[in-house]
């Protein structure tokens, strides 16, 4: 009786332990990240918009307002995605709206997108989104959001 109670005693413990190390394994912290900008503008200006990206393998931008669709030549605030500047430079890029630039490895990324604010913008918060990847099939991702302040004039 006691041989039976300290075998299944043991074989319990050895699956519970299995347990704590397959959870170990699947939970890293090397999910990507952003470290972004939340700039202040006052109405008629145009300046950068700098942000960093650790660990990703692709990265997106959406525009303050972006639904998606075309048509927003009338934004308060613009960020000009189309003169994005990433360092280092992508290994490919997907031509979308907003585009999606990819390394082939992770990679640290530092980006810098020209803003303009229109001399009529309403004082406020203007969000956008950043979006990043962690692997190829974009599974692992994240999306953050920050803001471009616009000042009163």
């Amino acid at each position: 009786m006691d041989r039976r109670r300290y075998l299944a005693a043991c074989l319990g413990g050895a699956v519970g332990l299995s347990g704590c190390l397959g959870s170990l394994e699947g939970e890293t912290d090397d999910s990507p990240d952003v470290d972004g900008a939340e700039p202040e503008f006052q109405p008629g200006t145009a300046g950068e918009l700098e942000l960093e990206a650790n660990g990703v393998v692709g990265l997106s931008v959406s525009a303050p307002g972006d639904t998606g669709f075309a048509g927003l030549d009338d934004a308060p605030v613009e960020l000009d995605l189309g003169r994005g500047s990433p360092t280092p430079s992508p290994d490919r890029q997907l031509d979308s709206f907003p585009p999606v630039w990819l390394w082939d490895d992770r990679t640290d990324v530092e980006i810098r997108l020209p803003v303009t604010v229109a001399e009529d913008a309403p004082p406020g918060e203007y969000p956008y989104g950043i979006t990043v990847y962690g692997d190829d099939d974009r599974e692992d991702s994240n999306r953050f959001e920050f803001s471009i302040t616009v000042l009163e004039s």
